[in-house]
């Protein structure tokens, strides 16, 4: 039992280690989101909303709480029919911000 626990710990270890590496990639990637929506804000809307569903379950998996439940939250108001864009890109560049803070040192950007 312990050498099956310490085998499931070693994988989510490396697991989060590439997490934390492509933390700069993945916020690169929200901004170019949030950039889209100027010319095509339904599109950008959408693909906002996958990208944070996708990231809320990895990032909380992980121990990336405040980040997971950012997540979340630009999810959910991604998906709500009435919810205004401007407040969605809002909380989408809050979300950026807190990924570029959980890359590893010399990867954070300065926005």
């Amino acid at each position: 039992m312990y050498r099956a626990m310490n085998i499931i710990e070693d994988r989510l270890s490396a697991i989060r280690l590439r997490f934390e590496q492509s933390a700069h990639m993945r916020a690169v990637t929200l901004d170019a989101l949030i950039s889209k929506a100027n010319d095509e804000p339904e599109v950008a809307r959408r693909e906002i909303g996958e990208f944070c569903h996708n990231l809320a379950g990895i990032a909380g998996m992980l121990g990336y709480r405040d980040i997971g439940e950012a997540a979340s939250a630009v999810d959910g108001y991604a998906r709500d029919p009435v919810g205004q864009l401007d407040l969605l890109l809002a909380m989408a560049e809050v979300l950026s911000g807190l990924i570029h803070a959980s890359a590893p040192d010399g990867e954070q950007t300065a926005d």
